[in-house]
C-alpha cells in the first residue's frame, strides 16, 4: 500500500453469518426465526432492522454507546480478497445478561445456530440453556481467532 487514494467501487451489503441465516430462512420458512443480536443506534443499526420485515427482529437490542458492526474489504481486479478490516467491538456487548431476556426463545426452538463472534461466556450459557432444553445447537464460525476461542474453551 502507497498511502494514495486509488479509484474503483464500493457497494454496501447486509451481513454476518447468523444475520444472513436468519435472513435467508426468514424468506423461505412460514415462520421466522428470532435473530438475537446488537446494533448501533446508528443509520446501519436502523438500516438492518428495516431490510428485512419477515425477519422477527425483535431480538435485536439497540445500543447508543456502540457502532453497529462493520466489514470491509478490499478485493483485487479479479474479486479476490486482499484484506479485510472488521469493526466488530460491539459483539463484546452481547453478554449473558442480554441474552437472558430470551432463555424462553431459546428453549422453546427446534434449532438453535449461533455465530462465534461474542464472548465465550455468551455462548457457554447459549449453548446451557440448548442442553438443558435438549435444543440441537449449532455453532458458525468464519475466523481462526474465533475457532481457536472455541476451541480453547471447550466448546
Amino acid at each position: 500500500m502507497d498511502a494514495s487514494t486509488h479509484r474503483g467501487s464500493i457497494s454496501r451489503s447486509y451481513g454476518g453469518v447468523g444475520r444472513n441465516l436468519a435472513d435467508g430462512l426468514s424468506r423461505l420458512a412460514k415462520s421466522s426465526p428470532l435473530f438475537v443480536s446488537l446494533v448501533g443506534d446508528d443509520e446501519s443499526g436502523r438500516d438492518l432492522i428495516r431490510h428485512n420485515p419477515l425477519m422477527d427482529s425483535r431480538g435485536i437490542l439497540r445500543l447508543a454507546s456502540a457502532s453497529t458492526a462493520s466489514y470491509t474489504v478490499i478485493l483485487d481486479n479479479k474479486g479476490d480478497c486482499q484484506f479485510g478490516i472488521g469493526d466488530l467491538k460491539i459483539h463484546d456487548q452481547l453478554t449473558v445478561d442480554k441474552v437472558r431476556q430470551f432463555e424462553e426463545d431459546i428453549a422453546k426452538c427446534r434449532l438453535l445456530i449461533m455465530d462465534g463472534n461474542m464472548e465465550l461466556a455468551t455462548m457457554e450459557y447459549i449453548l446451557d440453556v440448548c442442553r438443558s432444553a435438549k435444543v440441537p445447537a449449532e455453532l458458525q464460525t468464519l475466523q481462526f481467532t474465533h475457532d481457536s476461542k472455541v476451541t480453547d474453551g471447550g466448546i
